[in-house]
């Protein structure tokens, strides 16, 4: 048994909670197989065109290069600080909000599969997050030409990037299983997630600086999304990450990831019955 299945070995007495535990240790069994189902997603999703999802990175850059300039005059703040900063804070946004649109129909698109295929919820979860990492690397180019075009000054402090996006995948995978699961059985929450994102996006400090309310900064620390943007973001930039930012994130995620347990657990054995 691996370290990684060994971890989700359950002891107890509780059969929910030995449903849960055995669903994500089949799930990480499987990890070929959905990895593989994630880089036939994306090709599907893009047959016939010649760039493929680089039209994602194209649509990124475009965007990225208009709302700079646009903006920098707005905000009355120089290009070079802030095309950086809107570009890093759309990566990671266009990763959170690509998570939470998939998550409605993570589970819904796979009906045919569900009803057939014996596999585990988790197996899902981790197929859909896989996609977006993929399309996640392929927008980093942005990010990239950004960063050398406008020498961006990094250290070896953007190594915590790496375990800031790991978090950021680990509180991925609960908010798929849990959102997953809430709209296969109310449909009505697909459209309510969608007009929330909407809403959480103007909401949050992506293309505005948090430095612009600081005499309302706790609106601000109150947004979980602005954590889980700036934990990524600050690396990227070169600067320190806010402790704050790491209490909150793993914080999501050790509580996400219980709900998620407890939610594979009692709705297993339904999911079928709801599609």
């Amino acid at each position: 048994m691996s370290l990684t299945e060994d971890f989700f070995e359950y002891r107890g007495d509780d059969p929910k909670a030995r449903i849960a535990a055995q669903d994500f240790r089949d799930g990480m069994r499987r990890t070929p197989l959905w990895s593989r189902l994630s880089w036939i997603d994306i090709r599907n999703r893009y047959k016939r065109s010649v760039i493929g999802p680089f039209w994602v990175t194209i649509s990124m850059a475009i965007m990225v290069a208009a709302l700079g300039v646009i903006y920098a005059q707005l905000f009355r703040i120089e290009v070079q600080e802030y095309v950086p900063f809107i570009a890093c804070g759309f990566l990671v946004w266009n990763f959170i909000s690509g998570i939470l649109n998939a998550a409605g129909r993570t589970f819904i698109d796979m009906e045919s599969v569900i009803k057939q295929v014996p596999l585990p919820v988790s197996f899902y979860a981790f197929r859909s997050v896989a996609t977006e990492v993929i399309l996640f690397f392929h927008n980093f180019i942005v990010y990239i030409g950004v960063a050398l075009f406008f020498d961006i000054k990094l250290d070896w402090s953007v190594l915590l990037a790496l375990p800031a996006f790991a978090l950021l995948v680990l509180n991925a995978v609960w908010v798929v299983i849990v959102l997953g699961t809430l709209c296969l059985r109310y449909r009505d929450m697909i459209p309510i997630i969608t007009n929330l994102t909407q809403i959480a996006f103007l909401v949050t400090p992506v293309i505005w600086a948090a430095d612009l309310v600081k005499d309302r900064r706790m609106i601000v620390d109150a947004n979980p999304f602005h954590h889980l943007v700036e934990i990524l973001r600050a690396p990227l930039l070169g600067k320190a990450i806010d402790p704050l930012n790491w209490w909150v994130v793993i914080g999501l995620a050790v509580a996400g990831w219980i709900i998620a347990f407890f939610c594979v657990g009692l709705t297993k054995r339904r999911l079928p019955y709801w599609l």
